[in-house]
């Protein structure tokens, strides 16, 4: 007869299968923050936990996912750079299994045997670009470099650059890259391209400073209740978000990251109105709906507050968090209705 313990092994093998599905999904979130250039290497756990889960301290170290952290912390480039050299080891490859035995062909098939491997394992968890080791995720690469330039590059002849312009992949480079500028030309790209940039501006103001327990929660460093040196400058973040709101003033990031400063500063009226629109432009963002169903708790809409919170997983203290910052500033009517919500 199976135990109670037996028959609860596949629940909690799905409740890993879940738990990274929403890593997954709220790392995507992040990465949309910073579309285009990236948050820096080594920089998502304190973003994640500051922008997305609304946490004061570190939480989670990588996406777990090799293509998701390069795009996180290096941008659509650093992406577009890794695809590059994916494919790339397929071409050389194809180029390797022309040699003849002892020209480097083994040392070949293990390096693209390696890389395949990283690929594949990249999918579910990053053993090296989320962790110190990120040097060794591109020794394969050298290795596949190395064992065809003897035998390869050594009779190849690199065409002009007229031929390669007239080649058809040159046509299709060309035909691309016209599309991705007309592409950049369009409202929601410019306007998703401002919002990157306050985000990352953001980030870097805020995090380069950060430390907990000298600071006591991320709020703090945005309006000056006596804790601390002061509040970091915003101004930069705060004039890119403006920017990507007069282009398109639905952007959510903007709505989102605005709305968040504007309840950290006690602005409340303007973190209402921010709040609202990301939170009905995209829902399905984790932050949005937890900042959105903070702002309805603290005006006093406790029904609809917490039919929103019931929405968002907090269960990793996001709501005590809350509660302890508004009684910090004084406001404990706030601090009560959002002590309200959670229950």
């Amino acid at each position: 007869m199976r135990s109670s313990a037996q028959d609860a092994e596949p629940l909690r093998g799905l409740g890993v299968v879940d738990g990274r599905a929403e890593l997954l999904r709220n790392s995507l979130d992040l990465a949309w923050d910073t579309a285009f250039t990236g948050i820096g290497l080594g920089g998502f756990q304190m973003a994640f936990s500051s922008y997305i889960l609304l946490l004061h301290v570190g939480h989670t170290y990588h996406s777990h996912n090799l293509f998701l952290n390069v795009w996180l912390e290096q941008g659509l480039l650093g992406l577009a750079a890794l695809m590059w050299l994916l494919a790339a080891a397929v071409v050389a490859w194809r180029r390797v299994r022309r040699l003849g035995e002892g020209q480097g062909k083994a040392w070949a098939a293990a390096a693209l045997a390696a890389i395949a491997v990283i690929a594949v394992h990249g999918m579910v968890d990053d053993a090296f670009y989320g962790s110190r080791g990120v040097l060794l995720l591109f020794v394969p690469f050298a290795l596949l470099t190395r064992a065809q330039a003897d035998a390869v590059w050594s009779a190849y002849e690199p065409p002009t650059l007229t031929e390669v312009l007239m080649s058809r992949n040159g046509f299709i480079a060309g035909v691309l890259l016209v599309f991705v500028l007309l592409l950049g030309l369009t409202p929601p790209v410019r306007s998703q391209f401002q919002a990157n940039l306050g985000a990352l501006s953001q980030t870097q103001a805020e995090m380069s400073v950060y430390e907990w327990p000298t600071w006591p929660i991320q709020d703090a460093l945005r309006r000056d209740i006596g804790t601390g040196p002061g509040p970091v400058n915003l101004g930069p973040a705060i004039g890119h978000y403006e920017a990507a709101l007069a282009i398109d003033e639905n952007n959510e990031v903007a709505n989102r990251r605005l709305g968040q400063i504007a309840l950290s500063r006690g602005d409340y009226p303007a973190a209402g109105e921010l709040l609202t629109t990301a939170y009905y432009n995209d829902y399905t963002n984790r932050a949005a709906r937890q900042l959105y169903g903070e702002w309805l708790a603290i005006d006093g809409r406790a029904d609809r507050a917490k039919a929103v919170l019931r929405t968002v997983d907090v269960s990793s203290g996001q709501l005590d968090a809350r509660v302890w910052w508004y009684e910090s500033i004084g406001e404990m009517e706030k601090a009560a209705a959002i002590r309200d919500a959670a229950d």
